[in-house]
């Protein structure tokens, strides 16, 4: 999940902590997101934080990489802002 160190990221990966799902985080800043990380364990549930520019292609690709996110199923795409940004007309 990107963009998970901070308001609806941080509120998504924990309803989805409570809610029994293993979980890879990402997001820029490292503190907040081991923070959130913290907190979902809380839950019983195993957590990966993997601080993560989305701007950066190198930096989601690693995203995919077994060995930063262990034996969980990824959920793919993951979604970028760039990805939601609209040409000027539509």
């Amino acid at each position: 999940m990107t963009g998970a160190s901070s308001g609806i990221g941080q509120a998504t990966a924990e309803a989805f902590a409570r809610s029994g799902a293993k979980l890879v985080l990402a997001a820029r800043g490292r503190d907040a997101l081991e923070k959130v990380a913290e907190g979902c364990r809380k839950f019983g549930m195993e957590v990966v934080a993997v601080p993560t520019d989305v701007n950066d292609p190198a930096a989601v690709a690693a995203l995919r990489d077994p060995d930063a996110v262990m034996d969980f199923r990824v959920v793919w795409p993951a979604r970028c802002p760039s990805q939601f940004r609209r040409s000027r007309g539509s």
